[in-house]
């Protein structure tokens, strides 16, 4: 909680400090080009392939989901290719793309 305190002091500090070294005018300029930012990358996102697995190359596992229950031996597939037997320890399909927590076997 005392850490919360301080970032909010910190943050409240550094807004009257923008308004002293930039202005009201610039304070609003900067809002708006961050308003800018947060719609573009809104927009981006939005746009996004809903098909694409999202996973940038990491590990997939290569049992389709409804067959996967937390405790299963499950087969992943790695970006390079590789392949390992993990230990499913716990599902998130609320996600997109699902996610699941697993423990190597072979380690």
């Amino acid at each position: 909680m005392a850490g919360l305190l301080d970032a909010l002091r910190r943050e409240a500090s550094e807004v009257v400090e923008d308004f002293r070294s930039k202005g009201a005018s610039g304070v609003l300029a900067d809002a708006a080009l961050d308003v800018r930012d947060l719609a573009v990358d809104a927009s981006a996102w939005l746009q996004r392939d809903p098909d694409s697995s999202g996973n940038s190359g990491g590990p997939v596992l290569l049992a389709p989901l409804e067959d996967v229950m937390v405790g299963d031996l499950e087969d992943v597939r790695f970006g390079d290719g590789s392949k390992a037997t993990v230990r499913v320890l716990a599902l998130d399909t609320i996600s997109v793309p699902p996610r699941a927590r697993v423990s190597r076997e072979d380690t």
